[in-house]
């Protein structure tokens, strides 16, 4: 049976656009599986405060042996996530299997359509708000382009004669 209050504070914290809440009290574990789904984030964590064999906070890490990592709060080193998540407690910051996550989710025992919107809600956070621009992959055929066009102009300015040549036009004659 699922906890129904977790259902309605989840509910009234999603009403008042209060995301951090959401995803920082509880809702982490969703959070860091959907970094992991969409952008491949390799889960990290803490057991604090739930017990030694608990998972209390878990974020997602871009680059393996990063110190940075990213939940609702952002980009950040990992010591303050764990700093804000569980204040001065000395605990270790671990790798977190991905059905460690899924368990804990699991275990919640979210109603199936609030988990979904959870979700939604994780992807449109990290697809739009400022904060986690950085954490949008490299769109690798944009940067392609990106290099030839520069490659092209570099290539394009070698065989004018220089005396004909202004760096911020592309024809030397004021015109762009």
């Amino acid at each position: 049976m699922p906890d129904l209050r977790l259902i309605s504070e989840n509910r009234k914290r999603i009403n008042y656009h209060d995301y951090e809440a959401v995803f920082a009290a509880g809702g982490c574990f969703l959070f860091a599986d959907q970094l992991y789904k969409r952008l491949g984030y390799t889960p990290r964590g803490i057991r604090a405060g739930h017990g030694p064999k608990r998972l209390s906070h878990v974020w997602g890490q871009r680059k393996v042996g990063d110190c940075e990592g990213i939940d609702i709060r952002g980009f950040h080193c990992e010591k303050l996530l764990v700093r804000l998540a569980v204040g001065d407690q000395d605990v270790k910051i671990e790798d977190v299997e991905v059905e460690e996550v899924r368990m804990m989710i699991t275990e919640k025992e979210y109603p199936a359509e609030l988990e979904m919107e959870l979700r939604a809600l994780a992807d449109r956070i990290f697809e739009t708000h400022e904060r986690f621009r950085k954490a949008q992959p490299l769109d690798e055929g944009l940067y392609g382009q990106f290099v030839k066009d520069i490659e092209d102009a570099r290539d394009s300015t070698k065989s004018e004669p220089s005396g004909n040549r202004n760096p911020m036009t592309r024809d030397g004659n004021g015109c762009q």
